[in-house]
């Protein structure tokens, strides 16, 4: 078992402009406003492949002569979906950040067909529900006992490993030929949001276009049942999940719980005083 090196595919910075619909769509953007040509029929350094013209509004009063370019995305990616297919990224921060830019500017990974989750601290049963695992450094040698216990039981999930020969990184990307399901919005409010699994899919990858991951106080559930809340693409969430339904995501951070706490304990201070006090001055009375 032996990590990927990926330091070397990111020693020149690659241009991103071919690849920004794309990165723009996993972020849920449909439609970009621009004060220039996006598409190279007015600006020499713009050719961005993936956006489609709507209108150009170059005439519009105040424009300042460089007007408004409107596009739609055509990389576009609902703002809630379900992906059958999912890449893990193993490693550090640094070395599968580097391995997911690689990946999204190789020109080989579609985002409609896979997602691609970030981390290393995730459990052997976790890290069972990819399809494919790549190890972006060497940080797996902490948990080298429970990887190798995987990778014995299901050995397809490993690059780089034995089973894949000598099948490049692309090769094996494209063969993770997966697909998405949109997912309906029950209810949306700023702490609490519920979404509805599409019937008859019983298991796979919600992504959501929201950072729900970074904040501690976020939770997701399905029938009661608890999920975790991924990284993914290094900016989004996900989780996997094994049972449909309805998935509750709900926001109760930490703090909340403390001042609740604290102001239950002043309030129940506040009675004994009230009830202590005047038995108190009674007794003294008497």
């Amino acid at each position: 078992m032996n990590a990927e090196n990926f330091n070397n595919n990111n020693a020149e910075p690659k241009d991103i402009q071919p690849y920004f619909a794309l990165m723009r769509g996993i972020l849920n953007d449909k439609y970009i406003v621009s004060a220039y040509d996006l598409t190279g029929r007015g600006v020499k350094r713009s050719n961005i492949p993936g956006l489609t013209l709507l209108g150009n509004y170059s005439d519009v009063p105040g424009s300042s002569g460089y007007g408004t370019y409107i596009y739609q995305n055509d990389e576009y990616l609902p703002r809630y979906y379900v992906a059958n297919k999912a890449i893990l990224l193993y490693g550090g921060r640094e070395s599968s950040t580097a391995a997911l830019y690689t990946l999204i500017t190789g020109g080989y990974f579609d985002p409609h067909k896979a997602i691609i989750v970030l981390g290393n601290d995730l459990t052997p049963d976790q890290i069972s529900k990819f399809d494919l695992v790549i190890l972006t450094d060497d940080s797996y040698k902490q948990h080298l006992n429970d990887l190798v216990a995987i990778a014995s039981k299901y050995p397809s999930k490993f690059y780089p490993g034995s089973y894949y020969g000598n099948a490049t990184l692309p090769q094996v990307i494209k063969s993770l030929n997966g697909s998405i399901t949109p997912v309906d919005v029950v209810s949306y409010t700023p702490n609490k949001v519920v979404l509805k699994i599409p019937a008859g899919i019983e298991s796979g990858h919600l992504v959501m276009s929201e950072k729900f991951y970074m904040f501690d106080g976020w939770t997701a559930k399905i029938g009661g049942k608890a999920y975790d809340l991924v990284d993914t693409y290094d900016v989004i969430s996900s989780l996997y999940f094994d049972s449909p339904g309805e998935v509750v995501l709900s926001y109760l951070p930490r703090s909340v719980l403390i001042g609740g706490f604290v102001s239950l304990a002043a309030v129940a201070l506040c009675l004994l005083l009230i009830f202590l006090v005047p038995m108190s001055l009674l007794n003294i009375r008497r």
